[in-house]
């Protein structure tokens, strides 16, 4: 928009036409809200540099565990596995009476499980399990207890209601403990995925016609069906991709690099939309908490691996430290190991071992 002026000349008393541009006016507010989006994306960055650090942390954690203990902890569960195999052996090849039965029927199923968390797949494992499902199915049965007196359902109703503020009526035809446990625990879950599904729409999107606009626009220019060339089409749907995704996220920065680098004439300036850069805004912050979140995750995970005061020492400071503590944890399992291999030779020497055994448990 320009202001037309007429102008006098001292030459000969003409009159000259002069054009005078105005002067842009910067909007304060879409400043302001720029400055913020500067400002966001400096502790984006440096949330980004942060989970960088601590997952090559995690990383080389992870490693030097796979290479230390990981073999140690395989070797000890090799003699606890021999330790359970022998216990079922002699369960069978021995006289016990029933109470011992039951106790070394519940020691042999009870290790057998716990092991196959540390040796997923292992088939005498596996055997065993299999040949203790029966009294597993009644350990279970024994462990459903039964309907309780329907005053202190009554009770332990109205206490529930009372805290969790729910209707009195909320238990209402619950026979068992386990009923309104069930009740309450599907309750909870609704309760979360209303939150979770309240929380996702609540979410600022681009809503603004002049950038709905340009994402049509780009759309109708990058949609890969409309090309037959297929390296051409490969580079659409990469680009199609990029666009969904930036949309979606409120990314302008990406929205405007993606117009740049398909040229297109006239482009817009979303950096002059103030709805739009609200919500790119909101995205970066979003983005920012969403990192430092997964960085306070990871540190905290470390926190009982580590001195948490070594927790912001750089790697190569926590390297010798890992490793030094690693040393006394492998110490510590071949210890167990030499332990545990001398409890196996005294216990399954003769039947007083294993009654031995049975006094503890």
């Amino acid at each position: 928009m320009a202001n037309l002026r007429i102008k006098n000349s001292n030459e000969e008393g003409a009159t000259v036409l002069v054009v005078i541009k105005n002067k842009k006016i910067n909007d304060p507010t879409i400043e302001k809200i720029k400055s913020k989006i500067k400002n966001a994306k400096r502790d984006l960055l440096k949330a980004q540099k942060d989970l960088t650090h601590w997952k090559s942390v995690s990383d080389m954690y992870g490693q030097l565990f796979r290479k230390h203990i990981k073999p140690e902890l395989e070797k000890l569960s090799k003699v606890r596995k021999s330790w359970v195999l022998q216990l079922y052996e002699a369960r069978h090849a021995m006289r016990w009476n029933k109470l011992e039965i039951e106790l070394l029927d519940e020691e042999i199923v009870s290790k057998a499980l716990d092991l196959l968390d540390d040796l997923p797949g292992d088939p005498e494992l596996e055997a065993i399990v299999e040949k203790y499902k029966d009294a597993l199915q009644s350990l279970a049965d024994e462990e459903d207890l039964d309907p309780l007196d329907q005053s202190f359902l009554e009770m332990l109703a109205q206490d529930i209601c009372s805290t969790s503020n729910l209707p009195k009526d909320f238990f209402k035809d619950c026979q068992s403990e386990k009923e309104m446990y069930d009740r309450y625990t599907q309750f909870m879950d609704d309760q979360e995925e209303t939150t979770r599904t309240e929380k996702q729409s609540s979410g600022k999107k681009f809503t603004s016609e002049v950038i709905k606009s340009l994402y049509r626009r780009l759309a109708s220019l990058l949609h890969p069906d409309k090309e037959t060339d297929p390296v051409l089409k490969q580079t659409k749907t990469e680009l199609m991709q990029r666009l969904n995704n930036a949309y979606r996220n409120n990314n302008i920065d990406e929205l405007m690099q993606i117009q740049k680098e398909i040229d297109i004439p006239n482009p817009t300036d979303l950096m002059s939309d103030l709805e739009g850069l609200t919500a790119n805004l909101n995205a970066i912050k979003k983005q920012r908490k969403d990192l430092t979140s997964e960085v306070n995750e990871i540190k905290k995970w470390f926190k009982t691996q580590i001195d948490p005061e070594l927790l912001d020492a750089d790697t190569k400071k926590l390297e010798p430290y890992i490793r030094n503590s690693f040393k006394g944890q492998i110490m510590g399992i071949k210890q167990e190991i030499t332990q545990l291999e001398s409890d196996i030779n005294y216990t399954f020497k003769d039947r007083k071992g294993i009654k031995n055994i049975l006094r503890y448990l």
